[in-house]
């Protein structure tokens, strides 16, 4: 029976004599030996044991998380018949599947949360332990693990923690592909355009393969977690950044070409399984509504969108040094109790002008 191969080392670490490290790099090593237990399995012991801790049978008081069960059960009941708009439709969708599978289970709403909790961690560690010092890798598991935010909707019926596991996803797909289309130069630590592979691709992988599967594997993560938050989409936007900045531009082109396809391939089979509108389209109207709670109150126009000039007036301070800008906010809208140093930061003003700029008396 061969022997287990040990864990590579950092090349940094390989030539110093453990006596000649310092701290962090000692540490360092130590995670790179013990990495599995550490930053795999300690994180997804102490998850399982705080999530369940604090797992909440209940539904929130919000309003999300009602919609989503609402409608996981129409998607049972009508699959081809109903498609949800109301914002991205890929939590409730999941949903409507598991329903369908076991029926209208509160509990086991809760406890798809809790796995997609959990799996995110282990593939946010194997998405970056190869990319960042384990040093830093290893605390921001354990944060996460621990963390009461995330602890809270691992136990809700909200979309959050499938973005995450979607998001955690993106990156080791983007980070494979990524380092596989890409070579660095000689000289330098620059890198070439795509078009330039790496030599050691084997004979079956074309060039115009692998820039295909490459677009389409990257387009499709992206895709994947704006079906699943509408607000993702600025991925696509932050994605594009990068390789813009990195020079990678066929590669940035690619990468929108993929998500294109995805995006327009998927459209089309919706359109002949649901025939639903577009995702966007009832979060967008709600943006311009005059009132987001009260569509009678009707559609806001371009002069409504621009800030109000007679709501805004200036004030110098008392040396004469400074001058300020603030809005002139109605009495109705102060916090209660009044706090001098809230209200102040509130309207961008120092605390000394509180009384004459906004106590009780309005001021020019």
């Amino acid at each position: 029976m061969s022997a287990k191969k040990p864990i590579p080392q950092p090349s940094h670490l390989k030539k110093v004599p453990d006596n000649q490290l310092n701290a962090f790099d000692r540490w360092e090593a130590y995670l790179q030996r013990n990495q599995t237990r550490l930053l795999l399995l300690l994180p997804l012991i102490l998850g399982v044991l705080f999530a369940t801790l604090t797992f909440d049978m209940k539904i929130s008081e919000g309003n999300d998380d009602a919609m989503y069960i609402e409608a996981a059960s129409k998607y049972a009941a009508d699959f081809t018949g109903y498609f949800y708009t109301a914002n991205a439709p890929f939590y409730p969708l999941v949903l409507g599947i598991v329903t369908m599978a076991t029926g209208l289970h509160l509990t086991i709403f809760k406890l798809l949360n809790v796995f997609f909790f959990l799996l995110h961690l282990a593939l946010f560690y194997y998405a970056f332990r190869k990319r960042m010092p384990l040093v830093i890798l290893w605390p921001v598991l354990l944060f996460s693990s621990l963390n009461s935010y995330l602890l809270y909707y691992a136990s809700q019926t909200y979309t959050e923690m499938l973005f995450l596991t979607l998001q955690a996803f993106f990156f080791i797909v983007f980070f494979n592909w990524y380092e596989k289309l890409k070579a660095p130069l000689a000289a330098g630590n620059k890198l070439l355009v795509v078009g330039e592979l790496q030599a050691n691709n084997s004979a079956g992988n074309t060039k115009k393969g692998l820039l295909i599967r490459g677009a389409l594997a990257i387009g499709g993560a992206l895709f994947l977690m704006t079906f699943c938050k509408n607000i993702a989409i600025g991925m696509l936007a932050a994605v594009s950044l990068f390789l813009l900045l990195q020079q990678q531009y066929r590669m940035l082109l690619l990468t929108v070409a993929g998500y294109m396809v995805v995006r327009l391939g998927f459209e089309g089979v919706k359109a002949v399984i649901w025939g639903a509108g577009n995702q966007y389209g009832s979060q967008s109207a709600i943006l311009l509504q005059k009132d987001a709670y009260n569509a009678a109150a009707g559609q806001e126009d371009f002069s409504g969108l621009l800030p109000d000039s007679s709501k805004i007036s200036t004030y110098t301070s008392p040396s004469g040094s400074s001058k300020y800008l603030a809005l002139k906010i109605p009495i109705a809208w102060k916090p209660k109790p009044f706090s001098p140093y809230l209200f102040s930061r509130w309207c961008y003003l120092p605390p000394g002008a509180f009384t004459e700029m906004c106590g009780h008396k309005e001021s020019n």
